[in-house]
């Protein structure tokens, strides 16, 4: 076991994890860019009302004073990017309080969506929670084809309590590898606001689930911290069938 300043690489944690975390998390997560483009954040794929649904955080499309364009961001989808706009099949439904908005895209089959049984509504959070996405810092623009390449990021660490609407991780810049022991720093994850909250433990056995939506830093008091996955549940509730 690791103290909370210890880190887990993600290269560490994918090894104690033979390729769960590429199979049964990566290919429902999408990169969101910015029309420059830069990569500005993750979302991921689920099913609601039998139709694929795009979550994930509200600053990711509207900027974080509420005054960008959703509708000119960007997927990264079938290896090209489109803009939401193009994709859209509802309007993006959001909260005020909550930074969390989700909508209905086209043209994605169901398999390639998160099934709904791996959002754990009104289920306590586990003792190990993992955020995997793409990292600003990671963007990548191929000089050959002007073809993007995402580079996935997993982090895993401590679930820590904040309030009943939030889920928090043990996140510290700076600490010891499980494996060497050597000093090591964890990347900022700027990038990944919008990506799922998942049990490590459940990982480890090949299951995903969700327990929340990654959205904030606070590296200063050392964690992150998301939405707990029930603030999805009044946005379900206004998307027309």
């Amino acid at each position: 076991m690791t103290n909370k300043k210890e880190l887990i690489k993600p290269d560490e944690f994918i090894a104690h994890v033979p390729d769960a975390a590429a199979e049964f998390v990566q290919p429902y997560l999408l990169p969101i860019y910015d029309d420059v483009p830069d990569q500005i954040g993750t979302g991921f794929l689920t099913i609601w009302n039998g139709r694929p649904l795009l979550v994930t955080a509200k600053h990711v499309l509207y900027g974080h004073g509420f005054d960008e364009n959703p509708m000119s961001k960007l997927i990264f989808l079938w290896g090209t990017l489109n803009t939401i706009e193009e994709t859209a099949e509802s309007q993006i439904i959001h909260d005020e309080r909550m930074d969390v908005a989700i909508l209905h895209i086209k043209n994605i089959p169901l398999e390639r969506c998160l099934p709904y049984t791996c959002l754990k509504f009104e289920t306590a959070p586990p003792e190990a929670l993992s955020i995997m996405g793409f990292l600003e810092r990671d963007f990548r623009r191929s000089k050959a084809d002007s073809t993007l390449a995402p580079k996935p990021y997993i982090y895993t660490g401590k679930s820590m309590p904040i309030d009943h609407e939030h889920l928090g991780i043990s996140h510290w810049r700076r600490g010891r590898t499980t494996a060497t022991g050597a000093v090591e720093f964890a990347p900022i994850p700027r990038g990944l606001s919008g990506t799922l909250m998942v049990s490590a433990t459940a990982l480890l056995t090949d299951k995903v689930q969700v327990f929340g939506v990654f959205t904030e830093e606070k590296l200063e008091h050392g964690y992150v911290f998301g939405s707990h996955i029930n603030a999805l549940k009044p946005l379900l509730q206004r998307l027309i069938p």
